[in-house]
């Protein structure tokens, strides 16, 4: 015999929350974390944040928001913006269902103190030759203590688009320019230094005039006034046409 049929509904939960600690923080920004399992059931997820445990300022939505029925626990997070450096901030997350609403607990963190950028003097270059390397120092200097993060060379021939490059070193920074990227066309480049917390500081643009090796251009034509190489102070540049054409003369 067969029993009869019968049927039945899941049914969701309160959703389970917890306030994670902070990442990604500067003087003006962070990142809010948590973790939610949403009970079987569709779920909101915001952040509430302030200087008091009343928070104040305005939400901010979760970007895994709203997290799908059926998910099991998901982290959650929000990037905020707009902070004061030097503050302690209070967050938490928040979640709810079509059952009811969940608070985590309220966790702080501290903005970092407004900063200094760092400086950047002393650029030089050595090597000036068309298809030589060419490279390039820079004096570095940490603005107030908090490190320097990254510096880079940015590069173009003759004002074409930047090239990026990481420079290495501690204190005096050094870059090499591949030799087969210094053209006729020169080299200009320029410093770029980031500390830990985000300031920039650009260093003044640095043109480097190149030249042929010798100080001459070669020359393999007989009879040549200058025929080891013509000197780099009597060089012009002349632009003629790829194809000399010669006119059509027609009888009148």
């Amino acid at each position: 015999a067969w029993a009869e049929e019968q049927t039945f509904t899941t049914t969701g939960s309160i959703p389970a929350v917890a306030t994670t600690p902070a990442s990604h923080i500067t003087a003006h920004n962070a990142r809010l974390n948590g973790i939610v399992n949403p009970g079987n059931l569709e779920t909101y997820v915001r952040f509430e944040y302030g200087t008091t445990t009343s928070y104040g300022s305005p939400v901010v939505n979760a970007d895994q928001s709203p997290i799908p029925a059926g998910s099991g626990d998901v982290a959650v997070s929000a990037d905020i913006t707009g902070l004061s450096p030097g503050y302690t901030y209070h967050y938490r997350v928040v979640a709810d269902n079509s059952i009811d609403i969940s608070y985590g607990d309220d966790v702080t963190f501290w903005t970092l103190a407004d900063t200094e950028p760092p400086t950047v003097e002393g650029v030089s270059t050595s090597g000036d030759y068309v298809g030589e390397p060419i490279t390039v120092w820079a004096d570095v200097h940490d603005g107030d203590g908090v490190g320097v993060q990254n510096v880079y060379l940015h590069y173009s021939q003759g004002g074409s688009s930047f090239i990026g490059t990481e420079m290495w070193g501690s204190y005096q920074y050094e870059a090499t320019i591949d030799g087969s990227e210094v053209t006729v066309n020169g080299v200009i480049c320029y410093v770029e230094a980031v500390d830990a917390v985000g300031n920039i500081a650009l260093s003044e643009t640095t043109y480097v005039q190149v030249r042929f090796p010798g100080y001459g251009l070669d020359t393999n034509v007989p009879g040549s006034a200058y025929p080891g190489a013509f000197p780099f102070e009597s060089w012009r540049l002349i632009s003629v046409p790829a194809t000399l054409e010669q006119p059509q003369i027609t009888a009148t």
